[in-house]
C-alpha cells in the first residue's frame, strides 16, 4: 500500500504536506520530530520546521513539484488545509492534552499566574484552533499521555496514517531516539 501510494506521488509530482498541528504544550514538537524522522529515515520526504499560516502559501509555492512528503509544525489553522486534505495533498496529525495541564505548562514556561494566562486569551485561542483542525475529515488525533508512554506505538500509528510501511526495527530506533 505505501509503495503504491508513494509511486502515485512520484508519478504525479505530487507534494503531500503533513501538518503536525497539535495543541500547544501538548507534545506537538515530539510528534513533529517522530513524523519528520519517519519520512527522512526512508528518504521519502523531509521536515521543514515551524511554519506560521502566513508563511505557508510562500512555502507551498516554493515546493510545488517536490513529489514527496513535506512535514511542517504549526499550531494555528492553515487556510486551505481542509481542501488539501480532502484532495489527498495533505495529512494532519494532532496531539491534545487536558487543558488544565496545558494551562499549568504555560504558567510554568512563561512564569505567569493562572489569571494572567486566563486574561491573555491563550485558552480561547487553543480551543479555537482545536475546533478548526478538528473539522478535517481525515486527521490523526493522539492523546498526550498515551503518546509519551508508548512512543513506539505512536511512531507506528503515524507511519500507518501516512501509508508508510515502516519496519518494526526502524520504528523502534526512531521511538528510542526520542525517548526522554
Amino acid at each position: 500500500l505505501a509503495f503504491e501510494f508513494m509511486q502515485s506521488i512520484y508519478k504525479e509530482n505530487l507534494t503531500v504536506w503533513i501538518f503536525c498541528c497539535g495543541m500547544q504544550r501538548s507534545g506537538s514538537t515530539l510528534q513533529y520530530q517522530l513524523t519528520k524522522e519517519i519520512v527522512e529515515s526512508i528518504n521519502i520526504g523531509k521536515g521543514l520546521g515551524w511554519v506560521t499560516p502566513e508563511q505557508f502559501s510562500h512555502l507551498q509555492a516554493n515546493h510545488l513539484n517536490d513529489d514527496r512528503f513535506l512535514v511542517i509544525k504549526c499550531h494555528n489553522y492553515i487556510e486551505g488545509a481542509k481542501e488539501l486534505v480532502s484532495i489527498g495533498e495533505a495529512k494532519a496529525i494532532y496531539v491534545y492534552r487536558d487543558l488544565r495541564d496545558v494551562v499549568v505548562s504555560i504558567m510554568n514556561k512563561n512564569k505567569m499566574s493562572f489569571w494572567q494566562v486566563l486574561k491573555s486569551g491563550f485558552v480561547h485561542s487553543i480551543l479555537r484552533e482545536y475546533n478548526r483542525w478538528a473539522e478535517l475529515n481525515d486527521i490523526l488525533v493522539s492523546k498526550y499521555e498515551y503518546m509519551i508512554t508508548d512512543l513506539l506505538q505512536e511512531t507506528s500509528k503515524i507511519a500507518n496514517y501516512i501509508s508508510v510501511d515502516l519496519p518494526k526495527a526502524l520504528a523502534t530506533k526512531i521511538a528510542e531516539k526520542h525517548t526522554i
